[in-house]
């Protein structure tokens, strides 16, 4: 991930450097932050009109001791990165003192209070886009997820550091017909889709999945490093003969190393039997529903006409692992029944067929 967040970051000083050079001079080249922050990626794929410098300024050498941001249509809080939201957008405004401060986890990791334009047009159902809340949803789930990342520091101490190095940002929504995501078009941010009934063990799942995705984005970067492919543009189904497989090369490559994230993060915790009553019930129900997501056709194709000898590698390195975690699991065998499952795993299901005992 190292080499990879490098490379993105002088990628992405180059972009600013040649489009935005009055911009790109006020802040210090070597801050590879200001470069990565998951906004800037997002205005850059966005069609969207929205002040650049309101993005950049908390970078900037000399910070700005007022600023005049664009008024937003909607009247809604105008969105500084690391300092906070304002609510007077049309006004001379005191960076010193927003209306509300950022909201950071102990990590440093920002979560969002309010939705940013930047964004809006990613929240979908059945292809269409859809309305969220995160306000109130952000409020309710903050101190959960504030508990997971504790988790996660103690027990998964590398797993933290690859998080804390490839994310920058995390956004709680709530709209039960939205999955939780990533973007490659706002890379550093997690998406994660919440309904009230969530606990730490349903956060833990999806920021090991979620935050995995951007880790496995920086990894990637250098396409021709892993692939002979252009592996977003290589249907999986051409490669396996599946017609009903609709998943990119690259798709069902990030599959499975968040796969097999969740099972090294999930087997560690199991081992260190940290969770207990309702939390370790759901806990073992996730990890035994971890088994359907691994070797999904990937394994059936021809590894080396797509893949690099490093590609290659790295492809059997992950599934390899998997594989041999799987025989210490056979306990989880007859276990559960998980016949009412849908793709994404619902604990509530899971205690119908399911009963704490």
């Amino acid at each position: 991930g190292d080499k990879g967040i490098s490379l993105m970051a002088v990628n992405m000083k180059t972009i600013c450097f040649h489009k935005y050079r009055e911009i790109f001079e006020n802040i210090d080249f070597e801050n590879d932050k200001a470069f990565l922050d998951p906004l800037l990626f997002a205005y850059l794929n966005s069609e969207k009109s929205m002040a650049l410098e309101s993005i950049l300024c908390s970078y900037y050498r000399k910070p700005l001791s007022n600023l005049i941001l664009d008024s937003d249509k909607k009247g809604s809080l105008t969105y500084i990165p690391n300092i906070g939201y304002f609510a007077n957008s049309g006004s001379n405004i005191d960076l010193s003192n927003p209306d509300e401060k950022s909201l950071f986890l102990t990590n440093d990791i920002e979560v969002y209070r309010y939705p940013n334009p930047l964004w809006a047009d990613k929240f979908k159902a059945n292809n269409k886009v859809v309305d969220v809340e995160i306000a109130n949803c952000t409020l309710s789930h903050f101190n959960t997820l504030q508990k997971t990342f504790g988790i996660i520091e103690k027990q998964l101490p590398e797993l933290n550091e690859e998080i804390m190095m490839t994310n920058r940002s995390i956004v709680l929504l709530h709209n039960p017909s939205v999955l939780c995501f990533f973007s490659l078009e706002i890379h550093g941010a997690t998406f994660i889709s919440t309904i009230p009934e969530n606990n730490e063990i349903f956060f833990l799942e999806e920021i090991i999945h979620q935050c995995s995705h951007n880790t496995f984005n920086a990894i990637l970067f250098d396409r021709d490093f892993f692939f002979k492919v252009a592996p977003e543009r290589t249907l999986l189904g051409d490669l396996n003969g599946n017609q009903h497989e609709k998943r990119t090369l690259y798709s069902a490559f990030h599959g499975l190393y968040t796969v097999a994230k969740r099972y090294e993060s999930f087997y560690k915790l199991y081992k260190c039997n940290v969770f207990t009553d309702r939390t370790l019930h759901e806990f073992m129900g996730r990890f035994a529903d971890l088994r359907k997501r691994f070797r999904t056709g990937i394994e059936l194709i021809d590894h080396k006409s797509v893949f690099t000898k490093k590609g290659l590698e790295l492809y059997e390195t992950l599934d390899s692992f998997v594989f041999n975690i799987l025989p210490e699991l056979r306990e989880f065998d007859g276990m559960f029944n998980l016949t009412n499952q849908p793709s994404e795993f619902s604990y509530s299901r899971f205690c119908e067929l399911n009963a704490i005992r």
